[in-house]
């Protein structure tokens, strides 16, 4: 999984090596708590996730079992 930019403003660019119709993201803030979640369906995805300025997690979810875990900083 690839994030980018990152450190971003918000709007994400998320590119995945492959995607079913079971693909999620999740980002999480620094207590664990889910604050943002959508389902990915293509292989390069363009997101506005509405972050405010912070350090997160993302957890790129396929079939409800994580396969890949990111952090994210919201900046700009």
């Amino acid at each position: 999984m690839l994030i980018c930019p990152n450190p971003n403003n918000g709007n994400l660019k998320i590119e995945l090596i492959y995607v079913t119709n079971k693909t999620t993201i999740e980002i999480f803030d620094h207590t664990g708590k889910l604050i943002f979640g959508s389902k990915i369906t293509s292989l390069e995805t363009e997101l506005n996730s509405g972050l405010s300025k912070g350090n997160y997690i993302a957890k790129i979810l396929e079939n409800n079992s994580v396969i890949s875990i990111q952090n994210l900083i919201i900046g700009q």
